[in-house]
């Protein structure tokens, strides 16, 4: 039996930390994440395709995971490639490559005509989601927060129109980019109804969403309508505030940002920590920004050390509370004993014992 344990280098699990925070009482250290994505198939030993085929692995590689590092969340969701892939993209998941999308569905914005909002328990595989995700809550009650991921809209409707003809779209073809994103915008909304049950805390992220990708008027336009319509429902099913993750310089749609329903913002590593927690502290919890190429990846142990305390020494102190984070997902060839670096610089610089002159 796969069952998550306390890692031998925290003195609470989790879920106590985070109560201990809320309740400003004593604890061990200020909350760390990774987000591992297809790094947990090497962890594991098993091919990057059995994280979306199979569900016993899917768990198995999460709680691995968990177990090896002891980071405060796990996560069980579709993603923006589940959610398209439901609702008719080419999504290809090769055996040792990252996911990819072979060629856009949507060709001619006709098709919208017959195009549906997609259906959990039939399309696609978000249903083997569903099952893991059980089972893995099953697991975590007490322990740690699981996280389910809905992917981000701008992200799902470049899966299904192609990246290049939706940037394209905004400016020659703006009603119909907004009815694709409609459709987007109710089948993620349908797929927090399929995790709501499990007492998860929805998660997103849209990286063709970001400011190094489309203006802060596109953004403002086209995707906040999208995010604040499903952090509004993420919140009414399930009680809890989103986290969210963006890539690249965000800086010009920050205050757009306060008008969301929050828990985090995970930010970029581009991203001055000192600015965000000047900008967003108050309002929401800041979670970043160790490099996961430069340093993560590239890095040495005394880089790794030098770049998690740079982070603390910003941002420990944010009044909305502060979550150590790599900047953006970790490459899966990552040397797994930089994670445990990484998670041995946190248990120092985000310790009780360093992090109190900041609090």
């Amino acid at each position: 039996m796969w069952e998550l344990r306390k890692h031998p280098g925290d003195r609470m699990v989790p879920a106590e930390r985070e109560r201990a925070l809320a309740a400003g009482e004593a604890f061990d250290r200020l909350p760390c994440t990774l987000s591992l994505g297809e790094f947990k198939a090497p962890l594991l030993g098993v091919n990057f395709s059995d994280l979306v085929r199979d569900e016993e692995t899917m768990v198995r590689a999460e709680i691995h995971a968990f177990n090896r590092f002891g980071a405060d969340s796990i996560s069980m969701g579709a993603n923006s490639y589940g959610i398209a892939e439901a609702m008719g993209a080419n999504v290809c998941y090769p055996e040792n490559k990252l996911p990819y999308i072979a060629a856009p569905v949507l060709t001619d914005y006709s098709m919208l005509d017959d195009m549906r909002p997609m259906e959990p328990k039939k399309d696609g595989r978000v249903s083997l989601y569903m099952k893991a995700c059980k089972a893995l809550a099953e697991r975590a009650e007490g322990i740690v927060e699981l996280h389910s991921s809905v992917g981000g809209p701008f992200t799902i409707a470049s899966y299904l129109r192609g990246t290049e003809n939706l940037m394209r779209d905004v400016r020659r073809h703006p009603a119909e980019v907004r009815r694709l994103l409609k459709l987007v915008t109710q089948s993620m909304k349908r797929c927090v109804d399929a995790f709501a049950p499990w007492n998860v805390r929805i998660a997103m992220a849209d990286p063709v969403a970001s400011g190094n990708m489309i203006s802060p008027q596109a953004f403002r336009e086209f995707v906040f309508p999208c995010l604040k319509e499903v952090m509004d429902y993420a919140f009414r099913q399930t009680g809890k505030k989103v986290t969210f993750h963006l890539c690249g310089k965000t800086e010009r749609i920050w205050p757009d940002l306060l008008k969301l329903k929050m828990e985090r913002f995970s930010v970029d590593e581009r991203i001055d920590l000192a600015g965000a927690r000047s900008f967003l502290g108050g309002a929401m919890k800041i979670a970043g920004n160790v490099p996961p190429v430069e340093v993560l990846l590239n890095g040495k142990r005394e880089d790794i050390f030098q770049a998690v305390k740079g982070c603390v020494d910003l941002c420990a102190g944010s009044p909305g509370g502060f979550i150590l984070a790599p900047g953006c997902q970790v490459s899966p060839a990552t040397p797994a004993g930089n994670l445990d670096d990484y998670m041995e610089a946190a248990r120092v610089y985000c310790g009780y014992d360093y992090v109190k002159q900041y609090l």
